[in-house]
Order: structure tokens, then sequence, then C-alpha cells
């Protein structure tokens, strides 16, 4: 499931794709990952009200739900930022549950704003009003370089020390990474 506003496939690139303005990086893309447990206790106490608020649509419908003094949304920011290239996923155990978050941008910058516009409460003392109901448990920033980059990476002739023969055998042999076979010809 991805967000009502995620663009389609042919224009997901100019959100997540790394262009001429970073020529260093060109091709990759940053990759934020974060997971929230449930408070399912407070959850399940709270009025249809405040999880309307807190979830930012009606209850069994699409429709935004407004409240005056929460915008909803509050993370989502303009439409050319976080709403554009993100999906969140249910997970759970027989234990807890919660969400699992994935975002690709091609500036970190906008992944921050997001994160800034959910956790730092506004002048008004507006955040997001979901993590009223979620404990983050990890979250993480990759960069993922291009496909050009890791093939490059996947012929490079790996270092080694002068006069360690055993070593220069075993790197003329690898041409991968050193992490299995790029091309499926082997296993790890």
């Amino acid at each position: 499931m991805t967000g009502a506003e995620n663009p389609g496939a042919d224009d997901r690139v100019q959100f997540v794709i790394i262009g001429d303005e970073d020529a260093e990086h060109a091709g990759g893309s940053y990759v934020t990952t974060q997971r929230y447990a449930a408070e399912l206790t407070r959850w399940s106490a709270s009025t249809t009200e405040d999880l309307e608020a807190a979830i930012g649509r009606a209850k069994g419908g699409r429709h935004r739900a407004r409240r005056r003094d929460v915008p909803a949304g509050r993370a989502q920011g303009s439409d050319d930022d976080h709403a554009r290239r993100c999906q969140s996923r249910a997970w759970g155990t027989t234990s807890e549950s919660g969400t699992y978050f994935i975002a690709c941008a091609r500036d970190l910058s906008v992944t921050e704003d997001m994160l800034e516009r959910m956790y730092v409460a506004d002048a008004d003392g507006v955040y997001d009003l979901l993590l009223d109901f979620t404990i983050p448990l990890t979250g993480t920033n990759f960069f993922a370089p291009s496909l050009d980059v890791l093939e490059a990476l996947a012929h490079a002739p790996a270092d080694v020390p002068a006069g360690d023969e055993a070593a220069t055998a075993a790197a003329s042999d690898q041409a991968t990474l050193g992490i299995g076979d790029l091309r499926g010809r082997g296993s790890l």
C-alpha cells in the first residue's frame, strides 16, 4: 500500500533519484526506514474524534478529518516532498504490532523536514498526533548508490598488501564486492 498522494511509476524518478544537482551522487537515492510500535491500549481508550485527528482521515473513509486546533497530516508537508515518495506497512508479532515506514528522496533534507514537522511542535504546539499512539523503535538513513556505481565497485580490483601472494591470487579471482556473486553465478 502506498500513500494516496504518491506519484505513479513514471513520475517517481523526479522525487527519488538524485540528478545533475549532485553529480557525484547522481542516480542514487537517500533511503530512510523507521519502525514504530502501536500503543493499542491507549488507542482503544480514545474517542473517535481523537483517533481521526491523529490519523488525519475520517473513520471508514479516505476523506481528511478536520479538527479546528490540529491540521491533519502534519508530517506530510508540501505536495512535492514527503507525501510523494513514502510507504508504510503494518507489522506485528503475537506480542506487539505497528508500522514500518520507508521513504526515498533525492535530497535527505526532505526527510529531515518531515521528521521535524512530526516531532517538533510548531509555535501553536502542534505536532503529529499519531505519535501519541506510537513508540519509535528504530530509524536509519542509508545512501543507495546508482547501479553504475555498484557495477564499477563489482569490477574494481581489491586492495592487496604488497608481497601477499595468497591475497593477490584471491583478489584476482574475485569479481564482486566480496559479498556474493552479483551476477548470480555463485552464492555466499
